[in-house]
C-alpha cells in the first residue's frame, strides 16, 4: 500500500515556484530601495542648494563678498546684460561667455549690478536660480 507523500518531481516544482516568487520580490525591493536612495540624495542636494541661496541673499551685498562666498561652492554667475562671469578676489570680473540677448540701449544696464546666480546642478533637477542686486 502506497502512502501519500510528495514525490521528487512535486518537490522540485514547488522549489521552482518558491524561487521564482522570491526572485521577483528581491527585484521589486531592490528597485524600491534604489528609487528611495535616489530621492533622498536629490532632496538632500535641493535642501543644500536652497540653504546656500538663502545664505547668499542674506549675507552677500558686494562682489568681493560674492567671491568669498562662491570659492568652495558649485555656483555659476551671470551679469545680466553681459553674460557668464568669473570673479576675482578684488571684486572685479571677466566675462567668460557673452550673452547673445539683444537688449535695447534703453534697457541695457550701464554697469553690472544685477546678477543671476545658479547654485548646484551636478545632480539632475536640483539647480536653484536666483537674481540678486549687488554693489
Amino acid at each position: 500500500m502506497r502512502k501519500p507523500a510528495f514525490t521528487l518531481i512535486e518537490s522540485m516544482v514547488s522549489l521552482l515556484i518558491i524561487s521564482a516568487v522570491s526572485m521577483a520580490a528581491m527585484t521589486f525591493s531592490s528597485a524600491y530601495l534604489k528609487t528611495g536612495y535616489d530621492r533622498d540624495v536629490r532632496m538632500s542636494a535641493v535642501t543644500n542648494n536652497i540653504n546656500a541661496v538663502e545664505k547668499l541673499r542674506a549675507e552677500v551685498t558686494t562682489l568681493p563678498q560674492l567671491y568669498e562666498f562662491s570659492k568652495d561652492k558649485d555656483i555659476k554667475m551671470s551679469a545680466v546684460g553681459l553674460g557668464e562671469i568669473e570673479l576675482q578676489e578684488d571684486g572685479s570680473f571677466t566675462v567668460k561667455e557673452y550673452e547673445n540677448n539683444n537688449f535695447s540701449e534703453k534697457v541695457k544696464p550701464k554697469k553690472a549690478n544685477l546678477f543671476k546666480i545658479e547654485v548646484g546642478g551636478n545632480i539632475p533637477n536640483t539647480k536653484i536660480i536666483t537674481v540678486v542686486i549687488l554693489k
